[in-house]
């Protein structure tokens, strides 16, 4: 267990938390959509539609099994379910959009249809389009809008 000095500022934002002081916000993301942020913790299943995570280890690849494994994190309580296509091992060359595309769009259609809040976790412009149009309702850029053509894109479809 960690001990944390009573006089601390993390004791002080936890006292204010644990004491309502915190205020919950709403974050709309998209189709009409919102998640309350700050009434409890919230969950999001991360989802490789990778031939090569470095976290899947030897898991199948093919979407039958992906749209499953989607749907069970989110029976077993993960309010978003983050949908990826491009591996993060570095030192690996960029998947085409087409190629990144093709992995995700099956997957989030299948699990928007399922009335499951779907992530898509690209930096891509033309992919996020793609997978706004199939159903998702969050972009997940790790790039931090490196390309602001994927800000306009969110700012179109009202995505979070």
């Amino acid at each position: 267990m960690i001990e944390i000095p009573q006089n601390s500022l993390v004791a002080s934002i936890l006292r204010q938390w644990y004491e309502g002081m915190v205020t919950p916000r709403t974050w709309k993301i998209g189709g009409g959509r919102q998640i309350l942020l700050g009434e409890r913790s919230r969950v999001m299943g991360v989802l490789n539609a990778t031939p090569d995570s470095f976290s899947d280890g030897g898991l199948p690849t093919d979407l039958e099994f992906r749209i499953s494994r989607g749907l069970e994190q989110s029976k077993a309580g993960a309010d978003v379910i983050d949908v990826g296509g491009e591996s993060g091992i570095t030192n690996r060359a960029a998947v085409s959009d087409q190629e990144e595309i093709a992995r995700v769009v099956p997957v989030i259609e299948a699990l928007a249809s399922a009335g499951i809040v779907v992530s898509i976790d690209t930096y891509k412009p033309e992919v996020a389009k793609a997978a706004l149009a199939a159903g998702a309702l969050i972009v997940n850029d790790v790039s931090s809008l490196a390309d602001l053509e994927l800000a306009r894109i969110c700012a179109k479809f009202g995505a979070g």
